[in-house]
């Protein structure tokens, strides 16, 4: 087995190293830096994690006949976090890794971490060790001295991707959004994407090649959000996840909505029943009506509280007995206990035409 100690940088070269923000491991006092190997490693400025052992890069400086440093044997680099001075992991670099040698190293996040990983960490240089040949040729010691590593930037902002989607359709009462945001979280299942509350998230219309925000929402503890814009025309829209500490920001795709057409609108109301039973008899039916209206961009649900008259017919024609509001799905109920024939009707409002079901008995 062979033994090899750590080296800790005591000449000029040192100082330039830590300006250049690399860390070099403690060393014996009489090992010295070896500046005519020198190494330098850029750290990605921005980590995405979005999947169980995410993976990211760390590229190395190649000479002007593009080949990286063969003085180098290898070098141990870990991520410290900036607030609490945790380690993510650490990682060894082989140069006789074929990807070292190609200037762009594949390092991994690991799978499950122990902590919440998102933060500001610096990349740290941990040991680095001379190529014996490179060593012997060079007039270094192999044994204590050690190569010059540094980093152009090592200050790394790792945060969670999060993913948003957006529906929009048109109401009578406006455009009506609604979505979902959701986070990657590593510590979390095989999908490992999990609701995230309190994000805000921006509404914005396409204005020529500018996203204008015209409504900001914030999801609830389930990751949801709704909105409804009152905006008639035509338009192209999105839904602009803002950052945060825990993620990155997101854009879902952008969906263009037709405007909204002129006059009132047209209605339809479906009709479904649902016997209840005591001893093999139907003692009482509850009918549901499902009330919807075109704006312009096809049929959607009516807005909640939209009003539905229950209708019975009577040997004088039909006869309101109730009056119903729709919830947020366009839906409303009206139990019967006696047997007859009924029907649902949507009155005429400013905005839409009036609209009847079609009639059910029992």
């Amino acid at each position: 087995m062979t033994f090899r100690f750590t080296k800790i940088a005591t000449t000029v070269g040192v100082a330039t190293a830590l300006v250049l923000s690399s860390l070099v491991a403690a060393a014996p006092a009489n090992a010295a830096i070896v500046n005519a190997c020198t190494v330098t490693l850029t750290a990605p400025k921005k980590i995405s994690a979005a999947s169980h052992e995410q993976i990211f890069y760390v590229d190395v400086a190649k000479s002007s006949a593009g080949q990286a440093p063969d003085c180098l044997e290898s070098v141990t680099i870990a991520l410290i976090r900036k607030k609490d001075n945790r380690e993510l992991r650490s990682w060894r670099i082989d140069t006789s890794r074929v990807d070292y040698q190609n200037g762009r190293v594949q390092l991994e996040l690991p799978a499950y971490p122990d902590f919440a990983i998102a933060g500001t960490y610096t990349a740290t240089v941990q040991d680095a060790s001379l190529s014996y040949s490179w060593a012997s040729a060079n007039g270094a010691d192999y044994w204590t001295d050690s190569p010059r590593v540094v980093f152009t930037n090592a200050t790394v902002d790792l945060r969670h991707a999060a993913d948003t989607t957006m529906r929009l359709t048109r109401r009578i009462d406006g455009l009506a959004f609604s979505g979902t945001v959701t986070r990657f979280d590593p510590s979390c299942c095989s999908r490992a994407f999990v609701p995230q509350s309190g994000s805000r998230v921006a509404l914005q219309k396409k204005s020529g090649s500018t996203w204008v925000t015209k409504k900001t929402v914030t999801s609830n503890s389930k990751g949801a959000y709704t909105a409804v814009i009152r905006d008639d025309a035509k338009g192209t829209w999105r839904a602009q996840l803002q950052s945060a500490p825990t993620h990155w920001a997101d854009a879902t795709g952008a969906k263009t909505i037709a405007k909204k057409t002129t006059g009132k609108a047209a209605g339809k109301v479906g009709i479904s029943s649902e016997a209840t039973y005591s001893w093999g008899a139907v003692v009482a039916t509850t009918y549901t009506a499902s009330v919807s209206f075109n704006a312009g961009a096809g049929f959607t649900a009516a807005p909640k509280d939209t009003t539905v008259k229950v209708q019975k017919r009577s040997a004088k024609g039909w006869k309101t007995i109730a009056t119903r509001k729709t919830n947020s799905s366009g839906k409303a109920s009206y139990t019967a206990k006696s047997k007859g024939t009924y029907r649902f009707v949507v009155p005429e409002t400013k905005l839409t035409k009036t609209v009847t079901s079609a009639s059910r008995s029992w």
